[in-house]
């Protein structure tokens, strides 16, 4: 099967929907398909130098690669090169990972891009996703996690007590985590906290954590690889996501989950939906329900996780790439 995939945005560039591209495309290759690939984001001309990547991709890039094509894929819907399978009149799909707008407001220009996208069939990461899509032609397929079920270790000794995985961002709530410990400490209650990743909020977060006498305890550590990553979430007791927007699925829950650290989510869109039965919830946007949370597991000395693992396993094999891009490929030989 010949398949185009066009991804807005792909590494290097850091994200959901790049980690989400990258695992398919690695896992398709891996099977024997024949990839073309463009994206928006610029960078190296291939990947692991082995395959070609059009980055910046001109009209007559998309055009070719529509045509070589037997099927159309997008990492998320691509109004700007949407007339291409129309025009070849290919099957097309894309992977849904947020909220499209179009399908929530109105307006001319809303119009238009569900026009663009009529011909196009849905295939959503969460049931909170497609709930927003034309329900005909959407059906759910959840992400893939980067880091494998075999990943899972319960008995890990763990020094982190909680980790945060994300961009420094209002949007994110890694400010309500920041208060949330803050308000702890009035108790003399010290949780190790590391923090990954990077944005806006840093400077500011990292003030503050020296004004609260609590640099010992907070560390920022900025963006890191993936092995560190993984060693970050095998070395915590917690993961909290703490977003204040809806996240349309959770990819940071599940690769805790997977590293056998236990997550916190928000009430919020995708989270607590990605975590099961097997995660925190707390309200949205609440810094004391989350203190509360936090109050009650730092009392904890035994792994949650442990009298769990057979079933933490079989949650987690809904996510296990190999599996995820097949089911992908299913999906795509049904329409040829």
């Amino acid at each position: 099967m010949k398949i185009y995939m066009h991804s807005q945005v792909f590494p290097p560039s850091v994200g959901g929907i790049e980690t989400v591209g990258e695992l398919l495309l690695n896992e398709w290759l891996n099977e024997g398909m024949e990839v073309k690939v463009t994206t928006d984001t610029p960078g190296m001309t291939t990947l692991d130098e082995k395959l070609p990547i059009t980055r910046q991709p001109q009209r007559s890039d998309v055009l070719a690669c529509t045509r070589w094509a037997d099927v159309v894929f997008h990492n998320h819907p691509s109004a700007r090169t949407a007339w291409a399978p129309i025009l070849f009149h290919k099957p097309w799909f894309a992977t849904v990972h947020t909220w499209l707008p179009c399908y929530q407001s109105g307006g001319m220009g809303s119009l238009i891009r569900r026009s663009l996208f009529k011909s196009c069939r849905f295939l959503a990461v969460s049931n909170v996703i497609a709930g927003h899509l034309p329900k005909e032609r959407t059906r759910v397929l959840r992400n893939p996690s980067r880091f494998p079920n075999t990943s899972y270790q319960a008995d890990q000794v763990r020094d982190i007590d909680v980790l945060y995985v994300g961009r420094l961002v209002s949007d994110k709530g890694v400010d309500l985590l920041v208060d949330a410990l803050a308000e702890l400490a009035k108790e003399e209650c010290f949780m190790r906290t590391k923090i990954v990743g990077d944005g806006p909020l840093k400077a500011p977060l990292e003030a503050k954590v020296e004004q609260l006498g609590l640099s010992d305890y907070i560390e920022f550590v900025g963006t890191q690889s993936m092995d560190q990553l993984q060693s970050f979430y095998t070395a915590a007791r917690y993961t909290v996501v703490p977003s204040r927007w809806e996240e349309p699925f959770g990819l940071v829950a599940i690769e805790a989950l997977a590293c056998g650290s236990i997550p916190i989510v928000a009430d919020s869109g995708g989270l607590p939906e990605a975590v099961g039965a097997y995660g925190r919830v707390f309200p949205n946007n609440n810094a004391t329900a989350l203190a509360e949370i936090l109050r009650r597991v730092a009392k904890r000395h035994t792994n949650e996780t442990s009298a769990q693992c057979g079933e933490i396993k079989n949650w987690l094999a809904r996510h296990e790439p190999t599996q995820i891009a097949a089911d992908y490929l299913n999906v795509f030989k049904q329409s040829l």
